[in-house]
């Protein structure tokens, strides 16, 4: 017999569909972090970027806001990238839903990154980095992605047994 408790809960979703949610996470982060890491590994070396469909990739790499506090901002893009890689093939082993819902959370630091980076390309600099835009694109898919997984895998509140909760 169904009590109200168990009717209010929300129906499971089948595991293929987190996979899918997971894999998707691994791919984009994936694609991210060799665009950073390409990044990271070049202003480290003091390599020049290629740049062969925008103008502007050593403008902008080079310029002061390529790094923050000597560090570049490629690498913490590429640290960004490869915590999303990591928490999602800890979710394809371990089926911890949890695990997605953090990674969904933790897109909001790409986006907004992605926003200020590029805002300075376009408004200070006049310049654009192919690799930076390429980064841009990745970290608003991530984030689209996190923001569909959290509204469609609410969780649903379930109630307080009558003896926890309060009266009036």
């Amino acid at each position: 017999m169904d009590t109200p408790s168990t009717l209010d809960q929300k129906p499971q979703q089948k595991p293929t569909t987190h996979i899918k949610w997971a894999v998707f996470f691994l791919i984009i982060s994936l694609l991210g972090f060799v665009d950073s890491t390409y990044l990271a590994v070049k202003k480290l070396s003091g390599s020049p970027v290629t740049c062969t469909i925008v103008h502007g990739c050593d403008t902008v790499t080079s310029s002061s806001y390529s790094e923050i506090f000597g560090i570049p901002v490629a690498l913490f893009g590429s640290l960004f990238y490869l915590a999303i890689l990591v928490l999602s093939i800890a979710y394809l082993d371990k089926k911890k839903e949890r695990l997605l819902s953090c990674i969904s959370k933790l897109t909001w630091i790409g986006l907004f990154a992605s926003i200020y980076f590029m805002v300075v390309q376009s408004i200070i600099l006049h310049a654009y980095c192919i690799y930076c835009i390429g980064s841009a694109i990745t970290s608003t898919l991530l984030f689209i992605t996190g923001m569909t997984y959290l509204k469609k895998n609410k969780m649903t509140k379930i109630p307080l047994p009558p003896e926890q909760t309060e009266t009036i």
